[in-house]
């Protein structure tokens, strides 16, 4: 039991009991019991107040505990409720600054973009435009806390955004001045006033790039970069400039010289072993030339040896085309009387002995002989000498006064020469006086006149004589002799504009014209050639006045159109080359490689002639006469992979490097008018 505080002296709780006080003795036991009981009722009241005090301390005390986790409680909540309004308060300040940031990065942006702001005023134009629209658009959005809480970053960000710009102008400062040392190097590369050594020396200068903030590894790769391109440039420039005179006996030999040259000049050195040519090029760009050098000749050499079998396969066919005609001319009774006459028996002569073959030929032809005396008395009797009357024919001469009966005239000799089968049609003073005529007449009236002499001939016989026709007429005047061959070919409408293009080079304006055409002549022959590729060198008589025709036709177009002069127009130059030359495809591609070009018949395209060939059978050869060597069979495959040579109207052929014959004795000629694809 615990003791009350009372019986104690204030202290709480202690266990230790006082000694009780002694009781007084009284002769009376019932005073004494009495007084016993008396005492211990006020004690036991005593130790009931005591314990009800203390019990009120305890309350009180818990009471006061209470109150005071109470107002603890309530300062904390209250304190906690302060916190959660500041950063709610820093919660909407950070969103005002994080709303903000972006206005600043569009600011940098702006001041970028800004023509008027020079790079070296990014900073400074950031900063007061920053710190103008914090205090415009972010500030009076916060109170005092907030700014205070937020300034110092935006003050960070706007610093950092200082130092960003202040970068950006950097750089572009650095690109400017880079821009302008390439700028500087660009037109130090082009100048053509200063050599390769001026233009490296000034390059290779420390002080070349400036401060551009590049680096200088950077720096050193440009500039090297750029002395390598000015050495090649001079190089390449060099070496294009080899070009020989076209001109030369042997463009190809004049070429082969100058190349031999150049690769000893680039690889000579002096006493000390340094190179003597250009001494600034490195080994690399000396090597890749002096390859280039050799490259190209052996180039041309394969070029040269191309055309020199091409040569002797062209000459080969000319001299058999010669000799052919020599028999065909014996065998009418033509014998040689003129200058002319004994010219082409040394032209044959000369060229038969190309071959053991066609010089037996050549023999053979010139023994061929009829009643030589009578046959001299014919040839006087008609103006051609060709022993018309021996044939039966009557060959008048040509009344060139009679001027309105002169087409009548000329279309009467030119069936009788069909009929006989002969290549001559005019005596040589009929020609001169003929083709001076023609000379007298206005373009129109030229073609209107050969159309007259055409018209009693009809078509069938009119191709032909009228080549016979335009060969005489080319001794005497080239240029009518095309206009011939135009209308043979039927193009009457060509012919027109070569009369009217002649017309013109011989007109008032004659020097003015040459000259502006002089000046794209060869441009024109240029492209002429890239045209027609191989076919000129395969064409019939008069190729060689081919170009000339394209050009004066060009010419007579460009003046109806009154087109300029200055350059070519290629669209109106591929029309004429196919209207004057007519329709070009390749042949041959799968047995010559890369194939030929070659002429197609008028009125055909190339699908159309490549078709015509593929439906080649052998009955079409055996309808022809046959191949001498070859079957049929083989003959008709060899034709559809072979290069078709254009020649007279025909086409002829070429098996390792030879003429093809036929079984005649006389060259294999194709032509597509004797129908194709024979069952």
């Amino acid at each position: 039991m615990k003791i009350p505080d009372a019986y104690f002296g204030g202290g709480l709780g202690q266990r230790v009991a006082q000694p009780a006080p002694a009781l007084h003795t009284d002769a009376s036991g019932d005073v004494a019991v009495g007084q016993a009981a008396q005492l211990l009722g006020q004690n036991l009241l005593q130790t009931a107040t005591d314990q009800n005090e203390f019990q009120g301390r305890i309350d009180l005390q818990q009471a006061h505990d209470l109150k005071a986790e109470m107002e603890r409680k309530q300062r904390e909540q209250e304190a906690e409720l302060k916190a959660q309004a500041k950063e709610r308060e820093l919660a909407a300040a950070k969103r005002e600054y994080l709303n903000f940031a972006p206005q600043l990065s569009a600011l940098q942006q702006k001041i970028v973009d800004d023509p008027d702001t020079a790079p070296e005023d990014y900073p400074a134009a950031f900063r007061d435009q920053a710190q103008k629209l914090a205090s415009d658009t972010l500030y009076p959005k916060l109170n005092e806390h907030q700014r205070n809480t937020i300034e110092s970053q935006v003050m960070e960000h706007i610093n950092q955004g200082s130092e960003q710009i202040y970068k950006t102008g950097q750089q572009e400062i650095n690109d400017g001045a880079w821009a302008e040392s390439i700028a500087t190097l660009d037109a130090l590369k082009n100048d053509p006033t200063k050599d390769v050594r001026t233009k490296i020396a000034i390059i290779k200068d420390d002080n070349f790039f400036g401060d551009t903030g590049r680096p200088a590894h950077d720096i050193e790769d440009t500039r090297q970069k750029a002395i390598q391109e000015i050495i090649t440039e001079d190089a390449a420039h060099r070496f294009n400039a080899l070009k020989p005179n076209t001109k030369a006996k042997d463009p190809i030999k004049a070429s082969l010289s100058m190349l031999d040259t150049f690769r000893q000049q680039i690889t000579a050195t002096d006493a000390n072993g340094q190179y003597t040519y250009n001494p600034e090029w490195d080994q690399k760009t000396r090597e890749e030339y002096v390859s280039m050098a050799l490259a190209k000749k052996q180039a041309l050499e394969a070029q040269a040896e191309q055309l020199r079998r091409e040569r002797d396969t062209q000459a080969k066919q000319e001299a058999t085309n010669l000799v052919m005609e020599l028999k065909d001319k014996v065998k009418t009774g033509w014998i040689p009387t003129t200058a002319a006459d004994y010219k082409f028996v040394a032209t044959v002569r000369k060229y038969s002995a190309l071959s053991p073959s066609l010089s037996r030929q050549y023999s053979d032809a010139m023994s061929y002989t009829t009643d030589f005396g009578k046959r001299m008395e014919l040839k006087k009797a008609d103006p051609l000498g060709v022993a018309a009357a021996e044939h039966g024919v009557q060959l008048p001469a040509l009344n060139m006064l009679d001027v309105t009966n002169l087409p009548k005239q000329i279309a009467g000799r030119l069936a009788v020469a069909k009929q006989l089968g002969v290549n001559a049609v005019f005596r040589g003073d009929e020609i001169k006086a003929l083709s001076e005529y023609l000379q007298t007449l206005p373009a129109r009236d030229q073609v209107k006149l050969i159309s007259t002499i055409s018209r009693p001939l009809g078509p069938a016989i009119s191709s032909a004589t009228f080549n016979s026709a335009a060969e005489q007429v080319r001794l005497a005047h080239p240029d009518q002799a095309v206009m011939f061959k135009l209308y043979a070919s039927g193009k009457p409408a060509e012919a027109q504009l070569y009369a009217e293009g002649r017309s013109y080079l011989n007109g008032e304006k004659k020097d003015f014209l040459k000259d502006k055409f002089g000046a794209i002549q060869q441009d024109m022959t240029d492209r002429i050639n890239k045209q027609l590729g191989s076919a000129l060198a395969a064409m019939p008589e008069a190729r060689n006045t081919t170009r000339d025709a394209v050009a004066t036709v060009y010419l007579a177009e460009a003046q109806r159109r009154n087109a300029p002069l200055d350059s070519v127009d290629k669209d109106l130059l591929t029309d004429v080359v196919r209207r004057v030359a007519g329709n070009t495809v390749h042949t041959g591609a799968a047995y010559f490689g890369s194939g030929k070009t070659t002429i197609v018949p008028d009125g055909m395209n190339g699908d159309q002639f490549l078709n015509s060939i593929k439906a080649i059978t052998p009955k079409d050869i055996a309808k022809r006469g046959g191949i001498d060597g070859m079957n049929d069979a083989d003959a008709a495959r060899f034709l559809k992979s072979s290069a078709w040579h254009e020649w007279n109207g025909g086409y002829t052929f070429v098996r390792d490097g030879k003429p093809l014959y036929g079984k005649s004795g006389r060259p294999f000629v194709f032509r597509l008018d004797d129908g194709i694809g024979a069952r």
